[in-house]
């Protein structure tokens, strides 16, 4: 005899992940402990009680060192490496300040992803609407990287164009 409670909550189901899908993003809670740079810092993660390094994904903030870094700026069309050097600092002082010490979301699109350098990625929220990394480049201080998720704010204005 077939169990028709069964089979009703099966179909049910089914039909449930058929026309509502899930969500295809993972969020970790966690509170900023240090801030390495603009785009790189430690999160104590709420639900495993670890900490991890974390990267912002799909943007490039500048680097300093090592020098060749600079230069990458320079063929995106930023005028000189003072610039450079100046909206990196400038940049990592307003990171520090909306972060260190508060509490973020980190939205992942693939689960546990890391960088080669082990680094958590993720795209990070301050609340429901502010987003660090669409922020940092509609201010100027970093640009798309290696996804098309934030090409349509990049303008080329903002704190490494408008010099």
């Amino acid at each position: 005899m077939i169990d028709i409670t069964g089979f009703a909550i099966m179909l049910f189901n089914f039909l449930i992940t058929l026309f509502f899908p899930q969500p295809s993003y993972f969020v970790l809670e966690g509170n900023v402990t240090y801030v390495y740079d603009g785009d790189t810092f430690e999160v104590f993660i709420y639900n495993t009680s670890t900490y991890e390094k974390v990267r912002l994904k799909c943007i490039d903030f500048p680097d300093l060192y090592p020098s060749y870094r600079l230069e990458k700026w320079l063929k995106a069309g930023v005028n000189n490496k003072s610039v450079v050097k100046q909206c990196y600092y400038k940049g990592n002082e307003i990171v520090k300040h909306l972060v260190l010490h508060k509490k973020v979301y980190i939205i992942e699109d693939k689960p546990w992803e890391r960088d080669k350098y082990g680094r958590l990625l993720g795209y990070v929220m301050l609340n429901q609407s502010f987003d660090l990394n669409k922020w940092l480049i509609v201010e100027g201080y970093a640009m798309p990287y290696y996804c098309d998720t934030y090409k349509i704010y990049y303008k080329k204005e903002g704190c490494l164009w408008n010099s």
